[in-house]
C-alpha cells in the first residue's frame, strides 16, 4: 500500500488468451476488462520528449500510478473521459532506482487508438 492517494479509477481492457481454431490457426480471446486506480491523469504534451525519436503528438495522457498487478501491459487499452487509447510502451517502473523506493510507482503512456 503506498502513502500517496490514488483517487482516480480508469478502466483497463487487456487482450484475451488465444486459442487454436480446429484449422490450428490462432484466433485472439476476447478481452477481459477491469479497474485500475492511478494517482495523476496528466496531458501527454511535454517541453522535451520522454522517450528517443518520439513524436509528442503521439502521447495523449501519462498516467503515474503504484507498482501493483493491476498496471495493464503494453498491449492493453485503457479508457480516459469515456475514450480508449492505447498504452504506448512497456510501463516505466521507478521503484526499483537508483535505489528500491515502492512510493516512486510507475509512470504508463497512453496514446490514441484509431480504428
Amino acid at each position: 500500500m503506498s502513502l500517496i492517494p490514488s483517487p482516480w479509477v480508469l478502466t483497463v481492457r487487456e487482450p484475451g488468451t488465444p486459442t487454436v481454431d480446429g484449422f490450428g490457426n490462432q484466433v485472439p480471446g476476447a478481452p477481459t476488462t477491469r479497474t485500475w486506480a492511478v494517482r495523476s491523469i496528466d496531458p501527454g504534451s511535454s517541453a522535451e520528449p520522454l522517450g528517443a525519436n518520439r513524436d509528442l503528438s503521439l502521447v495523449e495522457y501519462v498516467i503515474h500510478a503504484d507498482k501493483t498487478s493491476d498496471v495493464p501491459s503494453e498491449d492493453a487499452d485503457v479508457q480516459v473521459g469515456g475514450e480508449w487509447f492505447r498504452v504506448a510502451k512497456r510501463p516505466e517502473d521507478w521503484t526499483v532506482g537508483p535505489w528500491p523506493n515502492p512510493a516512486a510507482g510507475v509512470v504508463v503512456l497512453l496514446e490514441r487508438v484509431d480504428g
